[in-house]
Parts: structure tokens; C-alpha cells; sequence
């Protein structure tokens, strides 16, 4: 059993390079890495394949089944890195059953032709390798000879497993959590495995981003009589609009007008000396949940450590201060609207331990109000204008998170003949998708207008304190 143990090793290596090279900053090369990263590299290898060999059988044939397995890691971070900078994380296997719940928010970036050849060479692999390699077997009559490969594989199991979760602490602490330089410094396996660790810890932050805010709020408040305090609280709307941007900042061809909504809101604000501007958020291209948690708790990427790439799986278990306690805790009525399924980033838990009375989901539409695959902006603002109607001299905070310009756009049909009404001339070739979005963007727009709501609104969010990327 050696020759399947020692091939699979390498070949585990040769597919990270194979897979990975094309990165701005490539893994190191192997006997360059941290000797724990290599320690773990052996130990994954060695657990994996001898557990597949126990469950098998068969040596060589679990060669194939773990590094094919292996190979869909290593392809998925590729793919992922192409599309968002970002390579696969260990808070990243989750979305392989994101993937079967909602295949066309995932499988479309990989290829969907791609995916169909993948399933089927693997079914087949599998097909041939327990027809062609017979099992090593063992009964009761020859329990000697089961012997000399059962307890070998059963130790190296073992003995690799316990080395592999031994250097699970040491690894994290060697990260920087900038996951390209991490990956490329450690390789996937002792990336991965330090991620992993790191995630087992607890969000503690120590700091209520939103305690300053709420003094001068609660100060202000007090000088004012019961009746002026009353009036002091209006409704209070922020949306979250999936995939939109101010293109014409990007792309001098836009037409200046094709905003004229949004426009009016900054130069209102502005007018009125209120806060106005572009957002700094943790996300680029995808990942809005890091946008989600950052607007509603302040908390900076530094605070959240490891749980910056995926806050909500902390956020189900524990309470930390937010936007919507602090609005519930001032008398109002906390809402949330997301037209997609609620258990989607475990929305549906997040947002009560955040504080909010009520979650809008998916089943709070109906069909008539999708636009293609997803439910409508308009339907989305026609729900909020309901909520406000209803609310009555309750102050109501609603929180709006969009879904009908969620990706993949390459899929969507784009009317060439509408190109005019946004942009001068013809598309570069490598914009396609932004005429899909764009032909929408006017109308989108105009959806949702957010008003800001004077000394009220002013500091409970101070984007200034991150260091985010712009978006």
C-alpha cells in the first residue's frame, strides 16, 4: 500500500500548483513552507486516504475518490478567485449545499457545463474503479491476513488525524487573516486548517461601536418634552440594493442623467447639511452579509478576526449591540424585508438574536411579483410603503436587502436596443454584463429614496472608523 500512498501525496501537490499558479501570489512551494504547514499537508493526505482505504478497500481506487475530491477544492478556489479576488475559505465548504438549495446563485460561475462533466466523470470513476480494482476483503477464516493491512491503515489513521487537529493552534497563529497571502505562505491544507481553528473561537467584541451615538441620541432626546420626543423619531428605511453602483464614476460613457433620482437625494441631503456619500463596506463583488454586519453593528474588520468573512454563523448564537436593538430599545418597531428564502446565511436566526420583531421573507410574496428569477425591487418598495401605512405613530426601522439584480448576469437577456437610453455609444467587449445591469438601472433607482432623518439619523453608523475597501 505504499506505492498508492506515496503517488497520492504527490499528486495532491501537483494539483494545488497546477490549480493555484494562476494566482497573483502562488503557495509556496512545499518544502519552503512552515514545517507544521508540512506536517499537515502529510497528515490530511494520510487521514483522508487511509479512511477511504477502510471504507473501500481498495487502495489505488481511493487515491482517485480523495484527490478527486481534492480537485473540486482546489478548482472552486480558482474559480472563486478569478470572480472575487478571494480564494476558498474554510467558512466556504458550507456553500457546497448552498449550491444544491440554490444552484442558480453558484453553479453558473463554475460552468454548468463544467459541473455536468465533473458529475458524470465521477460517477464513472467510481464506477470503474470498484469494477476494476478488487477489494482487499477480509472474514473471520483469514483474519490474519486482514491483519497485515486492517491495523496499519487503522494507526495511520489515527496517528495522522490526532497529528493533524495537534496543529490546528499552532497554524493560527501564523495567519495574518489575508486569505491570498495566508494560502500562499502555508498552502490550502494548513490555510484551511488555521481558518478552521479560528473559527471554533467566540466573536467577543470589545467595543459597542454604537454607545457614543446613543448617549448624544438619548441626550438630544431629553431636552425635548414627551410630545416633541414623539415626533423626534420618524420611520427609518436603509435598503441594501443588490449589485447596484454609481456607474458613472467607473465608466465615462454612462450618461450623466441615468440617475436622476439618486441625484436629487444627494443634493437634498447635501442642501440640508445632512451626511451624504459613498459607503466604505468589507465586501467586493459578493459576500453582502460582510456589508450586512458591518452596517448594522459597526463592527470593523479587525474586531471581527476570522468571523469578517462569515459574521452570521456568530451572530445565530450570540447578541451583540446593533442598529435594530438600538432602534427597539428607543420605542421603534424593528423590521427586516428580504425577498429570498429566510434560512439563506440563516437569516431567519440572525436577525432575532439581532433584535428585529419581524422577518419578511420569501413566502410573504407571491409569483406575480418576481421579475425573472428573483422577486422585484418594485414589489420589494410596494411591501415597504405597505409596512409604513400600517405602522400608524409607531416609529418604524426597516431594514431592505434586494434580490431582483443578484447574479450571475451572464445569464440573463440584455435588449441592445435600450443601450441608448444609458450609454453613449457601443459597450467594450469585456462589459457585457454591465449592460445587463445598466439597461435596469434607471428604474431600480427610482425604487427606493431614502430621505435622511436630520440629528436623528446623524453618527448611529460611522463608515470613517473602517478601512474597507471602497465599493
Amino acid at each position: 500500500m505504499a506505492g498508492p500512498l506515496l503517488v497520492g501525496f504527490g499528486l495532491t501537490l501537483g494539483l494545488e500548483h497546477l490549480l493555484l499558479k494562476q494566482m497573483t501570489s502562488p503557495p509556496a512551494a512545499f518544502w519552503r513552507r512552515p514545517v507544521s504547514a508540512r506536517l499537515a499537508h502529510v497528515g490530511y493526505w494520510c487521514a483522508s486516504w487511509s479512511l477511504c482505504t477502510l471504507i473501500t478497500q481498495r487502495p489505488w481506487f481511493s487515491l482517485i475518490v480523495v484527490n478527486a475530491l481534492w480537485l473540486v477544492v482546489l478548482q472552486v478556489s480558482h474559480t472563486k478567485y478569478v470572480s472575487l479576488r478571494e480564494p476558498f475559505l474554510s467558512q466556504d465548504f458550507e456553500y457546497f449545499t448552498d449550491a444544491i438549495k440554490h444552484p442558480r446563485l453558484y453553479i453558473p460561475f463554475f460552468g454548468i457545463g463544467l459541473t455536468i462533466a465533473a458529475t458524470t466523470a465521477g460517477a464513472l470513476a467510481i464506477g470503474l474503479g470498484l469494477w476494476l480494482e478488487p477489494a482487499l476483503g477480509f472474514s473471520a477464516a483469514d483474519s490474519g491476513n486482514a491483519a497485515l493491512w486492517l491495523v496499519p491503515l487503522i494507526s495511520l489513521l489515527i496517528g495522522a488525524s490526532v497529528l493533524t487537529y495537534a496543529l490546528g493552534s499552532r497554524l493560527a497563529s501564523k495567519v495574518m487573516l489575508v486569505p491570498e497571502f495566508d494560502l500562499s505562505e502555508l498552502g490550502m491544507v494548513a490555510y484551511l486548517l488555521a481558518y478552521a481553528r479560528l473559527a471554533r473561537r467566540p466573536l467577543t467584541p470589545l467595543r459597542n461601536p454604537l454607545e457614543e451615538a446613543q448617549r448624544e441620541l438619548d441626550a438630544a432626546l431629553r431636552e425635548l418634552d414627551d410630545e416633541d420626543a414623539s415626533k423626534a423619531l420618524p420611520h427609518v428605511v436603509s435598503v441594501q440594493s443588490e449589485s447596484f453602483f454609481d456607474a458613472r464614476r467607473v465608466y465615462p460613457r454612462v450618461r450623466d442623467d441615468l440617475l436622476p433620482n439618486l441625484d436629487r437625494c444627494h443634493f437634498t441631503a447635501l442642501a440640508q447639511g445632512l451626511p451624504c456619500g459613498r459607503l466604505a463596506v468589507p465586501a467586493w463583488g459578493a459576500n453582502t452579509v460582510r456589508t450586512e454586519t458591518a452596517f448594522l453593528t459597526g463592527l470593523t474588520a479587525e474586531e471581527l478576526g476570522v468571523h469578517q468573512f462569515n459574521p452570521y454563523h456568530q451572530l445565530a448564537r450570540r447578541t451583540v449591540p446593533n442598529l435594530a436593538a438600538s432602534y427597539k430599545a428607543m420605542g421603534y418597531r424593528t423590521l427586516c424585508i428580504h425577498p429570498y428564502p429566510g434560512t439563506f446565511y440563516l437569516r431567519n436566526q440572525v436577525l432575532k438574536q439581532l433584535g428585529f420583531d419581524e422577518f419578511l421573507d420569501i413566502a410573504h410574496f407571491s409569483e406575480a411579483d418576481r421579475s425573472g428569477q428573483y422577486i422585484s425591487d418594485a414589489a420589494v418598495a410596494a411591501k415597504v410603503e405597505d409596512c409604513l401605512l400600517e405602522a400608524g405613530d409607531t416609529p418604524l426601522f426597516i431594514q431592505v436587502i434586494t434580490m431582483e439584480n443578484h447574479g450571475p448576469l451572464h445569464l440573463e437577456a440584455f435588449d441592445s436596443a435600450s443601450l441608448p437610453e444609458w450609454y453613449d455609444g457601443d459597450l467594450p467587449e469585456n462589459c457585457q454584463e454591465l449592460g445587463r445591469a445598466g439597461a435596469t438601472a434607471a428604474r431600480r433607482a427610482a425604487v427606493f429614496l431614502w430621505r435622511p432623518c436630520a440629528d436623528h439619523a446623524r453618527g448611529l453608523y460611522d463608515p470613517g472608523r473602517a478601512q474597507w475597501r471602497d465599493r
